[in-house]
């Protein structure tokens, strides 16, 4: 099997399994709490204008 490399964006750091598996169970947990008080998840859209990526 060919060895997947990862390559990471200067200044972010990337959470991987297994330290993902605990991220995503405080956020559960975070997220049934703002639940209970009423909040609900909210999704937008990422858009960005091509011109921030054309090199000049």
């Amino acid at each position: 099997m060919k060895k997947l490399h990862i390559k990471t964006v200067k200044g972010f750091n990337e959470v991987l399994p297994p330290d993902s598996f605990g991220w995503r169970a405080v956020e559960n947990k975070f997220r049934n709490l703002l639940e209970g008080y009423g909040f609900a998840e909210l999704r937008l859209a990422f858009l960005e204008p091509t011109e921030l990526f054309a090199r000049s």
